[in-house]
């Protein structure tokens, strides 16, 4: 798992350096700004991962349990360096000057929901509560939650596709439309496996 976990970050660096750093002209020195985005863009998806049907992923024993640990830790790797990143220079739109503002402390506060949301599941499953726990529950708060913090991040890019580098969709983008496909796909599987009444 760990080793497709890697090949699954490659990918996403691997597009995000094309983007970036070729599309968009950054330098070694945006080396990494563009790193974080693969990070959560990986953690988004694992974290995505643990609300697919059970029928996906028959062969691997706890799944959701596994796809949540990798998940959060790309999670957290994301957070360390935005704490590094976090600057005007970087992120001109979540600051007016100097100060932070409305929409940065928006970003900041959907963050930290997120990290409370995710950590809360990973907890249960540490000290092993029964699957029905409510802990486990906020972990699809989470998800939900993230794709309302990615989605206000770039949802301003998301119409102008002739402003796309090289007309790669942005990545918030990609990662709403993945993370929203799933989660109709797995209400959909829910609907079908569910009993019919006579």
């Amino acid at each position: 798992m760990l080793k497709k976990s890697c090949i699954l970050f490659v990918l996403f660096y691997t597009y995000a350096a094309i983007r970036y750093h070729i599309g968009k002209n950054l330098g070694q020195e945006d080396f990494l700004f563009v790193l974080n985005k693969a990070f959560a863009w990986t953690a988004g998806t694992y974290f995505t991962l643990t609300l697919a049907p059970k029928i996906w992923f028959p062969k691997i024993i706890g799944y959701r349990r596994q796809f949540g640990f990798i998940g959060y830790g790309f999670g957290l790797l994301h957070l360390v360096c935005t704490i590094f990143l976090i600057s005007p220079s970087n992120y001109p739109l979540l600051f007016n000057g100097s100060q932070l503002n409305i929409h940065g402390y928006q970003i900041i506060a959907f963050g930290i929901i997120n990290l409370c949301c995710f950590s809360l599941p990973l907890f249960a499953s540490f000290r092993k509560f029964p699957e029905g726990n409510i802990c486990y529950k906020f972990g699809r708060i989470g998800i939900y939650s993230t794709i309302i913090h990615v989605t206000t991040i770039g949802i301003q890019g998301w119409f102008f596709p002739q402003q796309w580098p090289y007309f790669l969709p942005p990545i918030t983008l990609l990662y709403v439309l993945t993370a929203s496909g799933l989660i109709i796909i797995r209400a959909f599987f829910i609907k079908e496996l569910k009993p019919k009444k006579l």
